[in-house]
């Protein structure tokens, strides 16, 4: 097979930190093959992925549209338009029927190389199949995944790093100097208790008068980011914004304080100081590999590494993470402290 030169990117969820790590190591494939372009299909938050892969005009990112005759009529298109590595992502579960039945497609046509990671089905329809590596972080599965296919990226002791078409808000008015802090994850049980958020911020402000504080989140959080802020001083929030908005924030911060989620990846990959409370449910996806980040455990009580999987605290009928709810204020006030100071 020649020297791969386009890759066809398939769909499997559409999350935020899923969308970095493919893109960072679609962007060290685009760096090392002059001629590579990247066709990146996208079933849901397809904006928000062309937003982050704006820097980059040979990935083009592709909506998938909703009404089944427009995607088969997609599909076929690209189809008889060219051979390609067709990548197909990992996933924790089993692929949709369709993705496999996209990749059974490609496979049919000579010269396709079709390249998927194990899932729990029994029909794995790939010409190359890779065994994902709990050992390893996801963008080295990731790398792993591209190096099956042929494709060149950087190696697994690389850090991930993207180039961003960072943009400042265009409603609000950034403080001078401040720490940005993102702490709404998808699953409630990968934060704190909002009370603990508001006691931080509280101790936050009178350890650092000179600092003010800017809280990230989705519509969906301005409620509880609301609450959350109530009465503190130097405090100011930003919801809802565009992705290359917060990725401004973040830029522009002291320090980046957040939990395992999408924006911590975002973050992670522009190399930004950053501060993560993290909990153990799935160590291959902490973003450990940004160097400038410290990531924050308790494991005294921690059980999420054996086979019960006993790995919560309840407080007020919800549930939190031991590892992560367990991590101590002064831990994060020392953790800070370190990146502040300097």
């Amino acid at each position: 097979m020649q020297k791969p030169k386009h890759i066809l990117w398939l769909p499997t969820g559409g999350q935020i930190g899923d969308a970095l790590m493919a893109l960072s190591a679609l962007a060290e494939f685009l760096e090392r093959e002059p001629e590579g372009r990247v066709t990146y299909l996208a079933r849901r938050n397809a904006t928000i992925i062309a937003d982050l892969a704006r820097a980059y005009p040979r990935i083009q990112v592709v909506p998938i549209p909703k009404n089944p005759f427009n995607a088969f009529a997609l599909i076929v298109r690209l189809f008889v338009s060219g051979r390609y590595v067709v990548i197909v992502p990992p996933t924790p579960g089993t692929h949709p029927k369709e993705i496999k039945s996209i990749a059974t497609l490609f496979r049919c046509m000579p010269g396709n190389r079709v390249v998927g990671m194990l899932d729990r089905g029994s029909w794995q329809p790939y010409t190359h199949t890779v065994v994902y590596d709990t050992a390893l972080l996801n963008i080295n599965n990731l790398r792993h995944e591209l190096h099956a296919g042929g494709i060149e990226t950087a190696s697994d002791n690389t850090p991930p790093s993207l180039r961003l078409e960072v943009q400042l808000p265009q409603n609000i008015s950034l403080p001078h100097a401040y720490i940005a802090i993102h702490p709404f994850p998808t699953l409630q049980s990968k934060t704190l208790p909002m009370h603990r958020w508001s006691s931080l911020l509280l101790d936050f402000a009178k350890q650092y008068p000179d600092l003010s504080f800017v809280v990230t989140g989705s519509k969906e959080n301005e409620p509880a980011a609301k609450e959350m802020t109530l009465n503190l001083p130097r405090t100011q929030l930003a919801i809802n914004l565009p992705i290359l908005e917060v990725a401004g924030i973040i830029q522009n911060s002291a320090l980046y304080i957040g939990v395992d989620t999408g924006i911590t990846h975002l973050a992670g990959v522009m190399n930004h100081k950053s501060v993560v409370l993290a909990q153990r449910s799935s160590p291959t996806w902490l973003p450990t590999y940004n160097p400038n980040a410290k990531v924050l455990l308790n494991t005294s009580r921690c059980t999420c590494d054996n086979a019960e999987r006993d790995c919560f605290v309840e407080e007020d009928g919800q549930r939190y993470y031991k590892c992560l709810y367990d991590i101590t204020d002064e831990a994060i006030f020392t953790a800070s402290k370190d990146f502040v100071s300097r």
